[in-house]
């Protein structure tokens, strides 16, 4: 490669980077990859940061580049997915007697939960309860619920459901629905 090529390789990397964040959203476990300048608008929403460097790597983004919006000093993604990368699992799939605890207490804050706005919780958190009943996996969550806009924060949840019923999350599903309780 010529030495002209690769500073303008790198620009691209780094512009293409510098249109990138991601954050937490507020109340929910989930990231959020947004896109712009000045003007940031949501295009991607994940569970783990190593989803979000998927996606993004996957669209030619230097992860490297790209910063995560949760604490102060704020890090760049490449560095946060090779923190997670070395972290032991959770310790294994969780016994049936603490999924139907879970179970219980999901049906319960199905009752209680505040109504979403433009999520429908309660749908949200009947899907976590399928899952958890039904031992529903990745490839189930989504014959379930397709529809990429209408379905992808019940999707989220019943993915989120899914990972803690593994021993992949150590948050159970009812720990992100506390706050919404009435």
């Amino acid at each position: 490669m010529k030495r002209s090529q690769k500073p303008e390789a790198r620009s691209r990397q780094t512009d293409s980077a510098e249109k990138y964040r991601i954050g937490k959203r507020t109340g929910q476990g989930r990231w959020q990859i947004k896109q712009g300048r000045g003007s940031w608008r949501v295009v991607h929403q994940c569970i783990t940061l190593a989803e979000a460097a998927k996606w993004l790597t996957d669209r030619g983004v230097d992860i490297r580049l790209v910063p995560v919006i949760q604490d102060f000093p704020w890090k760049m993604l490449g560095k946060y997915v090779a923190e997670q990368s070395t972290e032991a699992k959770t310790g294994g799939a969780r016994t049936q007697a603490e999924i139907d605890a879970e179970i219980a207490v999901l049906q319960d804050y199905k009752l209680r939960v505040a109504p979403g706005t433009f999520t429908d919780n309660r749908a949200c958190i009947e899907a976590q309860i399928q899952v958890l009943r039904e031992g529903l996996d990745n490839d189930a969550i989504y014959d379930r619920w397709p529809d990429e806009e209408r379905d992808c924060e019940t999707r989220m949840n019943a993915s989120d459901a899914m990972d803690w019923m593994n021993g992949d999350k150590n948050e159970a599903p009812s720990g992100g629905w506390k706050e919404l309780l009435q």
